[in-house]
């Protein structure tokens, strides 16, 4: 290198922490890393309808963050990823989050996903009546799945006991439709669009979950304690971003935007997507807005556990279970 050149790169050089320095202060945008976030997910559905906006909108990049979702294929297998760290933040089933705590998992629920069940029961054409289910098949979730006491609780109302027919499993929608069309089972309890494919074809509709159940979460979110201790900034810049997508698919000028976000991630039709929209958002307003989970809602969610032997009384406190801070802050951050 000349000497000129290299007196010239020297000063340089000396002068890069003062033009950084000069850059921030005037408001000069620098590059900056995103945060990573692997979040786990039952199956690529409407439930992460919110999610999907917030990638496809750039909220997580707003917040600096990339939200990679993964599918587990069961609430269950959420939750032991989520506890062994090769997740995140997890969302699935509110009883497999409180089961995995009870056990000492390191985990924490800080949002709820989904707030009004936006289930169907479907049976073979066959069948017209709940009571009609006796001694039949009927698929779910899982032995301890929430599925299993939206099905006990309609089914209940209607005149049918537990034990008056017979369980089989499948973690997802999907597999649950695939088992009724196959005529593997006499009934199977469904998420949209598997429920509006039944409905168009021919199969019996015996009743939506959300008739039977209110303020009764569904899906939650829940994140690994261990990774929240380095990343809380991170957590609460996820919850602003996924708020503001809640927000976004409620307005319902964005409805056909949010139709074919869908459509790209969970490769449903065109068609499926907008009568998700008019379904989930509409009509059951399935997602929830706010994002808080009541304490009366963990009240009923730790009775079902409670009378399925899963957890004893007394019921532990709310704050055991669920880290308030993380909402109360991402609202803040929304507000600035």
């Amino acid at each position: 290198m000349k000497p000129v050149l290299r007196v010239a790169f020297r000063q340089l050089r000396a002068l890069a922490p003062i033009i950084t320095v000069t850059a921030i202060a005037f408001g000069v945008p620098t590059a900056q890393a995103e945060t990573k976030i692997i979040h786990g997910t039952v199956f690529l559905s409407s439930t992460d309808w919110a999610e999907f906006v917030a990638d496809a909108k750039g909220y997580f990049k707003e917040q600096g963050l990339q939200v990679d979702t993964i599918p587990t294929r069961s609430s269950a297998k959420a939750i032991q990823q989520l506890a062994a760290g090769s997740l995140n933040v997890a969302s699935s089933g509110m009883p497999d989050h409180l089961r995995g705590m009870a056990q000492g998992a390191p985990l924490k629920m800080f949002l709820n996903q989904i707030g009004t069940p936006p289930y169907a029961i479907f049976s073979k054409s066959s069948i017209k009546t709940v009571k009609d289910l006796k001694g039949k098949k009927v698929i779910i979730g899982g032995p301890k799945d929430v599925t299993r006491y939206y099905v006990e609780t309609l089914f209940k109302q209607k005149g049918l006991e537990p034990g008056s027919y017979d369980y089989v499993y499948a973690g997802s929608t999907s597999n649950r439709f695939a088992a009724l069309e196959s005529g593997g089972v006499d009934a199977a309890i469904l998420l949209p669009p598997f429920s509006f494919k039944a409905q168009q074809e021919g199969f019996t509709n015996l009743g939506n979950v959300q008739a039977a159940l209110s303020d009764f979460p569904f899906t939650v979110y829940s994140y690994n304690t261990d990774w929240a201790k380095m990343h809380r900034k991170d957590l609460v810049g996820l919850a602003a971003a996924l708020i503001k997508g809640k927000e976004w698919l409620y307005d319902v000028k964005n409805r056909n935007e949010a139709a074919e976000i869908l459509s790209k991630v969970a490769k449903f039709s065109m068609a499926d997507s907008l009568a998700n929209y008019d379904y989930f958002i509409k009509d059951v307003k399935a997602i929830s807005r706010d994002g808080s989970v009541s304490e009366a809602s963990y009240q009923k969610m730790m009775d079902v556990l409670i009378g399925w032997g899963d957890m004893k009384a007394p019921i532990p406190p709310f704050s055991r279970f669920y880290d308030v801070s993380i909402l109360a802050d991402a609202r803040k951050l929304l507000k600035k």
